[in-house]
């Protein structure tokens, strides 16, 4: 008989070790590594893994993977004028200070006739 630490209870010598051991399996090497793998790993392979990418793709069809690049590259360079353009939208906006007092429409909630 083994006295079980967490309950206090006596269970049968069978009852302790009812699992098996377990033994490693092939696959199980990679999904360790995922699971072990840090932030700087993974950006270390980074660059290996879009190299591997854009190859299998450039042999697929090259037309298409310079289109796609094509269309990346643009996608990119549109969305860094549409940040520049917001940012300097914000720093119009909040250059002149906080918005003084009573000098705006007012929301019919915070008037107190509305209430």
């Amino acid at each position: 008989m083994t006295t079980t630490s967490d309950t206090g209870r006596v269970a049968p010598a069978h009852e302790a070790n009812a699992l098996p051991e377990l033994r490693a399996v092939w696959w199980e090497g990679g999904v360790r590594a995922r699971a072990e793998a840090s932030i700087a790993s993974v950006l270390a392979e980074l660059p290996k893994l879009v190299l591997a990418a854009f190859r299998v793709s450039w042999g697929a069809s090259r037309a298409r993977t310079a289109v796609i690049v094509g269309a990346t590259l643009g996608s990119g360079t549109m969305a860094t004028f549409g940040l520049l353009a917001t940012q300097q939208v914000l720093v119009g906006l909040f250059s002149g200070g906080p918005t003084p007092t009573g000098s705006g429409p007012r929301c019919p909630r915070s008037s107190p006739s509305a209430r």
